[in-house]
């Protein structure tokens, strides 16, 4: 339909900018769901990479939205270009759905095969999204959260990353081991700092203390992670795609997670800082709020 030609050339300008326009991202995703089948697949490809890179769902309607699109990208599949069928995959993965008609095509040997050899500007560029497929199988196809979790943590992490922050989690807790720089997962996430914390959330464990199974009930890992303003939609706090998508499978990984808008936060006066990360640390304190 027409106005789906319009609306998707707009939302594709929008998502080059950055610049997440809520209302008509809803309003459109209502047409979507009244009548899935106007969207042609060039209309589903580019729906799925600006919904996705966006971090946008309709409110309360996030599966119905995701199931439309997913019938009327299964209605396509006989036809479709492996390099469209990547790029759809792709941003229902980030958005943290798995349409399994699509996987189950793309897994197949020869496509695989065809995105891994065919045009040699996109060969790199598919590996980037079949790796971040495989991940979301792993960590969002899990039945269950708290996934058994393997941490890598280098030897002599660089203490000059993030000065401003490192400073303040000194200042705040008191000694530099009771926070970990530079964390690294298994999974090719890495955190900025990770804090163990007792189950509640109120009172920080030093590592040293603590020989628990990294997927304990009585442990809480804290993930902060120190983003740039490119990780955030335009002129707002509310995470881009793939920002949101390390979110939430370090929740899945048994994270809880601060993102912190690392220039807002080098603004702060020391005081200032030292009471936000109070607040995002300490659940008896807790002032969470990244939108």
């Amino acid at each position: 339909m027409f106005f789906g030609f319009q609306v998707t050339f707009f939302l594709s300008a929008f998502e080059d900018l950055g610049f997440r326009p809520a209302t008509l991202m809803d309003t459109f995703a209502e047409k979507v769901m009244s009548d899935p089948d106007s969207l042609n697949m060039k209309d589903i490809v580019v729906v799925l990479r600006v919904y996705s890179l966006l971090n946008h769902l309709p409110e309360g309607q996030d599966q119905q939205f995701l199931e439309a699109l997913n019938s009327a990208l299964t209605s396509y599949l006989p036809r479709i270009p492996n390099a469209d069928l990547l790029r759809a995959v792709c941003g229902f993965c980030i958005l943290g759905y798995l349409p399994q008609p699509a996987l189950d095509q793309l897994l197949q040997d020869e496509v695989l095969h065809d995105l891994r050899t065919g045009d040699g500007q996109n060969v790199e560029q598919n590996e980037m999204m079949l790796r971040g497929v495989n991940l979301c199988l792993a960590l969002d196809g899990h039945s269950e959260p708290g996934a058994p979790l393997l941490v890598e943590k280098r030897s002599s992490p660089p203490s000059s990353q993030f000065p401003d922050m490192r400073d303040v989690l000194l200042t705040l807790l008191g000694d530099a081991s009771l926070f970990q720089p530079n964390v690294k997962l298994t999974h090719g996430y890495s955190i900025d700092f990770e804090i163990l914390m007792d189950a509640n959330r109120r009172k920080v464990v030093p590592s040293s203390e603590t020989d628990q199974p990294t997927d304990s009930p009585s442990v809480q890992r804290l993930a902060v992670l120190c983003a740039p303003v490119s990780a955030f939609c335009l002129g707002s706090r509310h995470p881009r795609g793939r920002t949101a998508m390390k979110m939430r499978h370090l929740r899945l990984l048994g994270y809880h997670v601060v993102l912190v808008h690392y220039p807002e936060f080098q603004k702060l006066k020391k005081n200032e800082a030292v009471q936000f990360l109070k607040g995002e640390i300490f659940s008896s304190e807790e002032h969470l709020g990244s939108d």
